[in-house]
């Protein structure tokens, strides 16, 4: 809970792909309700900074809205050569990932790998708490990569270092985003650890943010990714305390989609590549939009089959 006005956190969390730069600047601008954004990780390629992640970082879209760089790494070189560049562009908070659950990371030992790295994790508590303690930190993780107890082997180390918060996706690396979350673990985890917490996971409707803060009055705040991907407005509605008719819910949602389609059209060379960005924009919102206009949308093989598509959902307004 953010203790300066009595309210929970709304926390924007980080998806490849999907919250770049545009979306995040434009869910902003039209929806608000979101306490801070999260960018998807920065990483290390080929001995230095991913030149995307520059790109998106550097971005004029970041302007104005609370973003927090978030960042992926398998050593304290990668970590070092990663904090270097964030603070030269002037940002004051970072966000470590000790969630990722994708096969190539963890087996690398980035996101959720380094929650079996008990010698890196040492490691960050000094260049934490001294080195980089202008800093700002959080961590965003999950319970553990095969076993929903293997935090607590590392737990230690995080109640060492000097944070913000921590956000627990209650799941292993192994289930990725399938399986039951685990509360109870998440419980366990809420009492061994000393810093303030936020909740991650399966967070797609208002009665979902209501269940978890009854059920958990100790969080801090919560965090959602796919479910604020799958319906924009949720963060706002809840704010608002109303459900929003679809109408208004559409009208919103066309409107943040036609900035897009119009930054894309500007700023990307050619249909394909235009038309291959913005279908991504509903990949997770078939529950607002309906399987049958989801399917003719995805399997749109031109801008002008695509228009004919969105222009289904601008016939139910």
């Amino acid at each position: 809970m953010d203790e300066s006005n009595n309210t929970y956190l709304l926390m924007a969390a980080p998806l490849q792909g999907y919250t770049d730069a545009v979306w995040r600047s434009i869910h902003g601008h039209i929806y608000g309700g979101v306490s801070r954004y999260y960018s998807p990780f920065l990483r290390i390629e080929k001995g230095g900074v991913r030149v995307r992640d520059i790109k998106e970082l550097t971005s004029s879209f970041n302007l104005n809205i609370p973003l927090t760089p978030q960042i992926i790494f398998k050593d304290i070189s990668e970590f070092c050569c990663l904090i270097g560049y964030i603070e030269s562009l002037g940002y004051k908070c970072v966000d470590l990932n000790l969630g990722c659950p994708f096969p190539p990371q963890v087996k690398r030992g980035r996101g959720s790998g380094l929650l079996l790295q008990p010698g890196v994790m040492a490691d960050l508590v000094s260049l934490i708490n001294d080195r980089f303690r202008h800093i700002d930190f959080s961590i965003k993780m999950r319970l553990g990569v095969n076993c929903v107890n293997e935090w607590r082997d590392i737990v230690g180390y995080i109640n060492n270092m000097d944070l913000l918060h921590v956000a627990v996706h209650p799941r292993t690396a192994l289930q990725q985003y399938g399986g039951l979350v685990n509360i109870d673990e998440f419980n366990c985890f809420h009492g061994a650890c000393r810093h303030k917490l936020i909740y991650n996971g399966d967070i797609t409707c208002l009665s979902d943010i209501d269940n978890i803060f009854e059920t958990m009055p100790f969080l801090t705040g919560i965090m959602a990714g796919r479910g604020l991907l799958g319906r924009p407005s949720l963060f706002a509605e809840w704010l608002g305390g109303e459900t929003w008719c679809y109408e208004k819910r559409l009208k919103r949602l066309l409107v943040m989609h036609d900035m897009m389609f119009e930054h894309y059209s500007k700023e990307l060379c050619g249909d394909m590549q235009v038309l291959l960005k913005i279908k991504s924009f509903w990949d997770y919102m078939e529950g607002e939009i309906g399987r049958k206009i989801l399917k003719n949308i995805k399997k749109s093989t031109s801008l002008s089959k695509y228009c004919l598509a969105v222009s289904q959902l601008r016939q139910m307004l």
